[in-house]
């Protein structure tokens, strides 16, 4: 089974700070060449070096930004093991039997902290409350946690809108799966299939997922 989700690299999480950090890098460095420079057109074309790299630097980034959020990532689901495609990382083969647990959880993107997760439900503090945006809903986003015998954590992320909207129908009506339709959660409810299904023909002790 494959499945495409809307996965973030960890790399773009912080793409406000980033103009920022550029930046004051450059700023510093300028300042630090500016000592041992005594020609004014010395200081203009170091400057101008400075300024095209800071350029060049966010122009990267935003293509590489663009291009994950059209390519995503790919989760590939196999008899004995599992397989992550991103666009920044090629490819990453888990086998099952390498696999300590998995955690499916949500997290909101509004208050940046947990909001749900699939062992703890509930909504957050009255402190926490009080930050979200008033008129905004919190916005949540999927996230698939592979723990790995090895102590390896491997993380993954999915843009949940229809969960966004299906939580407070679920929460009167018992029949509704918020989770659904989430990319990530059908991707996860396959991989726990997959190793109790491999666990079974192979008379193994695999913990489930």
């Amino acid at each position: 089974m494959e499945f495409r989700i809307r996965h973030t690299s960890n790399l773009f999480r912080f793409s406000i700070l980033l103009p920022w950090a550029v930046l004051f890098a450059g700023a510093a460095l300028f300042g630090i060449l500016n000592l041992f420079l005594k020609d004014d057109v010395q200081r203009a074309e170091v400057f101008l070096v400075l300024l095209l790299l800071c350029i060049g630097l966010d122009v990267v980034y935003l293509v590489l930004f663009f291009l994950e959020k059209i390519i995503g990532a790919k989760i590939i689901i196999a008899q004995d093991h599992i397989v992550i495609r991103k666009m920044l990382r090629r490819h990453r083969k888990i086998y099952f039997m390498d696999i300590r647990n998995a955690r499916y959880s949500y997290y909101d993107t509004v208050i940046n902290s947990h909001y749900l997760t699939t062992g703890n439900a509930g909504a957050p503090s009255g402190m926490l409350r009080s930050r979200r945006p008033v008129n905004r809903p919190p916005e949540a986003v999927a996230r698939l946690e592979f723990e790995l015998v090895s102590g390896t954590r491997i993380s993954l992320n999915d843009h949940a809108e229809s969960y966004n909207r299906m939580r407070n129908r679920a929460k009167v009506d018992p029949s509704v799966d918020p989770n659904a339709d989430v990319k990530l959660y059908q991707a996860y409810q396959c991989c726990c299939a997959a190793v109790d299904a491999y666990a079974r023909q192979n008379g193994l002790q695999i913990p489930r997922l």
